[in-house]
């Protein structure tokens, strides 16, 4: 039996746009970028970490990428390229009469097994993991809002998030036997 794939999919707000103030973010060597999405009608500054291109390239060593985010299509359009990563990850798409991200979610995955990074999962995406017989793991970021009166904080993705991502997936390798596509 050969291995699959699995899904990691990526939030923007709170995971990879950090909830700093301005100066914070400088301080901390962030790249500030205001933009303006095409699916609302206002513009938002966004602090992107650089070393989240580091990051989401060690998980794209075991995972294929896909964003689950609000931003839908902008993500791939307007975030990507500020964090030099591909443009054509799949998007899991939210729709108006089905709340959350996980019907998205799944519709992507197909089956298949994934992680999700987020930093506010709803109640209804909660509900649907729960009865999901798909594998999956959600890593649940912190996201608390920083300042430099309080800088002391994590907030957004980190290299811990990534470690357990990565660990979840060794155990489905694990779990699912030798690699029958290997040559023996």
């Amino acid at each position: 039996m050969s291995r699959v794939t699995p899904l990691a999919f990526i939030d923007v707000d709170g995971v990879l746009n950090r909830f700093v103030s301005s100066d914070l973010a400088a301080r901390r060597g962030y790249d500030t970028v205001t933009l303006r999405p095409a699916i609302l009608p206002m513009s938002f500054t966004l602090h992107l970490d650089p070393q989240d291109t580091r990051r989401l390239g060690e998980l794209a060593r075991c995972f294929e990428m896909a964003w689950a985010t609000t931003w839908s299509h902008d993500a791939p359009r307007l975030v990507a390229p500020r964090l030099q990563l591909p443009g054509d990850w799949p998007v899991a798409e939210t729709e108006a009469e089905t709340p959350g991200k996980v019907p998205g979610i799944l519709a992507v995955a197909a089956g298949r097994p994934f992680v999700w990074l987020d930093d506010a999962p709803a109640p209804e995406d909660l509900e649907l993991l729960r009865r999901s017989r798909t594998p999956h793991l959600l890593i649940t970021v912190a996201a608390p809002y920083l300042t430099l009166a309080d800088p002391a904080g994590t907030t957004g993705l980190t290299d811990e998030h990534v470690r357990r991502a990565i660990d979840w997936a060794g155990t489905l390798a694990s779990a699912s036997g030798p690699d029958d596509s290997a040559p023996g």
